[in-house]
């Protein structure tokens, strides 16, 4: 026996999986064993017979009923160019559309992921090469060595840039480490 139960927007199927079909055994099924005293269903919940089936295969946004679309890329293509012209083909869309139905494309971008990613790589960055300046400097006492280092480190990078995009490959979340 089961059901479904609806509490602040969210749908919980409930699934048990018992020997009897009488509502007066199902409310006797212990929940959890509280100091060694069970409490059972019938002293949390009220168990009764409900006339409601559980809505599968639908979707919600903010607790009201939806429809859910999702769109994959394929893998040449970049994500971030799709996204933008995703953005702007759905605001297109959107205008043709009643007044009544809203499009929501913050339910699950991957766009923001990468920026995410690329944005924690560039702060690292920035951190990295500081910090490494300024051991440099505290440790060799040394302004020639530290200003080498402080030329090297975005050379580096250029050049390993260069070399991914020679070999016909781009800077992604596989080799941003992700």
């Amino acid at each position: 026996s089961g059901g479904v139960l609806y509490e602040y927007g969210n749908e919980y199927i409930i699934r048990g999986i018992l020997s009897t079909n009488k509502v007066a055994e199902l409310g006797k099924t212990v929940v959890k064993t509280v100091s060694g005293v069970p409490l059972l269903l019938d002293n949390v919940a009220e168990v009764k017979v409900g006339n409601k089936a559980p809505k599968l295969g639908t979707a919600s946004n903010d607790g009201k009923a939806a429809i859910l679309m999702t769109i994959t890329k394929q893998p040449a293509v970049s994500t971030l160019e799709l996204t933008e012209r995703l953005d702007q083909s759905i605001a297109e869309l959107h205008e043709l559309l009643p007044a009544d139905v809203h499009l929501s494309t913050d339910v699950f971008r991957q766009a923001r992921f990468i920026e995410s990613s690329i944005g924690n790589v560039q702060k690292s960055l920035y951190e990295g090469g500081i910090f490494v300046v300024i051991v440099l400097f505290v440790f060799l006492m040394n302004i020639r060595t530290t200003f080498i280092s402080l030329v090297t480190i975005p050379l580096s990078l250029v050049t390993s840039i260069l070399a991914l995009h020679i070999m016909g490959l781009t800077i992604n979340t596989m080799s941003l480490g992700g």
